[in-house]
Formats: structure tokens, sequence, C-alpha cells
């Protein structure tokens, strides 16, 4: 597995032998490092970056919530997607704006919030 080179302004090894992380130990390279580095170095030449879309999946992950849970949020209409040759994509920005749209301290869905409140209770 590719690890992360450590950063120009890493102190020195113990053993002397170029620079390494904080605590000596490098981290695996994940997707989203790769497409930073490939980002920045855009950036750096004067480039516009691609423009960075994301699966289902992907806002699951970012969401901490099953896939079938973003799937009835975008039924809901709260989180639109985008439709490339069939396929949905999201963009970051549509994730951070419907979690920003969620009250604070309650991120349940409108629709089971709701329910649960329509339910009468038994005395």
């Amino acid at each position: 597995m590719a690890t992360l080179p450590a950063p120009l302004d890493a102190a020195p090894r113990a053993d002397g032998h170029g620079r390494g992380l904080d605590d000596g130990a490098a981290r695996p390279l994940t997707r989203d490092d790769v497409a930073d580095a490939v980002a920045e170095a855009l950036r750096r030449a004067g480039v516009a970056p691609p423009l960075r879309l994301l699966t289902l999946d992907d806002v699951a992950t970012r969401l901490n919530v099953s896939p079938r849970t973003v799937e009835r949020i975008v039924t809901a209409g709260d989180l639109l997607p985008l439709w490339i040759e069939g396929q949905r994509r999201f963009t970051p920005e549509a994730v951070a704006a419907f979690v920003r749209a969620c009250p604070a301290g309650n991120v349940k869905h409108r629709k089971h919030a709701a329910h649960r409140r329509a339910k009468p209770r038994a005395r």
C-alpha cells in the first residue's frame, strides 16, 4: 500500500534518513489524499481542478448513515442529485447544504420526526 510523503517542514527522522511525520509512522494513502494532491498540483499550475462528485455510497459514508437512508433523503427531495448517463452523483456543496439545513442536535429526517409526533400516546 502506498504511503503519504512527509511534509517538507517535518522534523528529521531519528535514524537521520530523510524526514518523517511527527509520530514517526506513515499513514496509508487514501483516495481523498490523492484527489487533494492532484487538486493542489493543478492549482499551482494555474489549471482549474476537476469537479469532484460523490456517489451515493460516498454520501452515506460522509453522513455516517446507510445508503438506503440517503435514498430516502433523495426521494423526499432534501438532497438533489445530478444525473450523468443514468448515474446519480452529488456535489459536496449539496451534501454540506443538507447538513446545514438539519436542525442542530437533531438530524433525523423530517418524515420520521413527523411520523413520531403524529402517533397518539397510549395511556
